[in-house]
């Protein structure tokens, strides 16, 4: 409830202060020379209030996005993978840049979507996007890691207005996967070029379904070659994964560590590999590095695997995104739905 009292000067100027209650806030007042102000100032902080925003007190309009974002570049960031680290960093100083000065209190989901659309609508000097859709939901994820952080954490917002911000519709990724053939023929093009390092590392993508970074990440205590599987630790998601390693990856691990130190602590390889990778990958049209795991997955799901099992290799914490590979198992599915009721639809046989 917002209550207005007129004041007069000695000079007789005219101020209006206007006092705005809600249960369970503390009264916020302030002052201005027309009324209709005062009462457009009410009605905001009325809204915010019931939207759960709670009524904004001079400490808390201290506590900028730019606040929020340097805390939890300085607590949270470093539990994320080094690999991920730099793109997070490039998104939120583009945040900073745009909304940095806002409080977070006034920080609302409508401005987050106006905000959000600039970066969908930029465009280059031949006049296409930027960004795609999905680059920018990856930004309005990573500004709700922060506003979250600032909500559950710092006790610095009462709720996370990202959560209300609607994300752009995103087209249907494109699986493209090596069938056996095309993989002899990588396979091939890797071996010509005679670094046993880097064959082992192409073999490692397509044997376990891991990140490029996941797997340049790996040292010798990662492997448990006794029983045949590998953790990668520290992945994308936050958390750790263990694969299991087929005989073949398990016998070309044991050749390699007679060449490669294998002290606990010793990296697997020297880097990731790029320019070898750039050298060959032409050899399979349209293949890119990370294609690796959607070949893993495809085959997976081709072999009858569910997608619980995918998730499980792949590290995906999203069925969505597990359910791409979903139509690829049609044909294993029609073959177990056709044994488990084949009795039931088996017509009788005719009574003579």
């Amino acid at each position: 409830m917002a209550t207005y009292e007129k004041r007069i000067s000695g000079d007789g100027a005219i101020t209006w202060r206007v006092r705005v209650r809600r249960v369970g806030a503390k009264p916020i007042s302030k002052t201005f020379a027309r009324k209709t102000d005062a009462q457009a100032w009410a009605r905001e902080i009325e809204t915010r209030h019931d939207r759960g925003y709670g009524i904004p007190t001079p400490e808390s309009l201290k506590r900028t996005l730019s606040a929020a974002i340097e805390r939890w570049l300085e607590d949270r960031l470093p539990e994320m993978a080094e690999t991920d680290q730099k793109n997070v960093k490039q998104m939120l100083e583009w945040w900073k840049a745009e909304l940095g000065k806002v409080a977070l209190v006034r920080l609302e989901p409508e401005v987050i979507e106006t905000t959000a659309k600039q970066l969908r609508d930029e465009k280059d000097d031949q006049g296409n996007p930027v960004r795609t859709p999905a680059r920018v939901n990856r930004y309005i994820g990573t500004l709700s890691r922060v506003l979250g952080y600032a909500e559950r954490t710092l006790r610095w917002l009462p709720s996370n207005p990202c959560r209300a911000v609607r994300r752009f519709k995103e087209p249907e990724g494109v699986v493209r996967f090596l069938t056996p053939e095309e993989a002899e023929t990588l396979l091939e093009a890797v071996d010509a070029r005679k670094k046993p390092a880097f064959s082992l590392f192409v073999r490692l993508a397509l044997g376990t379904a891991a990140r490029r970074g996941e797997i340049a990440g790996l040292e010798w205590r990662d492997l448990d070659l006794a029983y045949g599987r590998v953790t990668f630790r520290d992945t994308k998601n936050g958390t750790n994964r263990t694969v299991p390693l087929s005989g073949d990856l398990v016998e070309l691990l044991k050749v390699y560590g007679k060449v490669r130190p294998l002290k606990p602590d010793t990296p697997l390889f020297p880097h990731h590999f790029y320019f070898d990778w750039r050298e060959i990958k032409n050899v399979v049209p349209n293949f890119r590095f990370h294609d690796t795991r959607h070949t893993v997955a495809s085959h997976l799901a081709m072999n009858g695997a569910s997608l619980l099992d995918i998730a499980a290799v792949t590290g995906h914490k999203s069925m969505q995104m597990v359910r791409r590979y979903a139509h690829l198992s049609d044909e294993h599915v029609r073959s177990k739905l056709e044994d488990a009721t084949g009795k039931l639809l088996k017509k009788p046989a005719a009574k003579e």
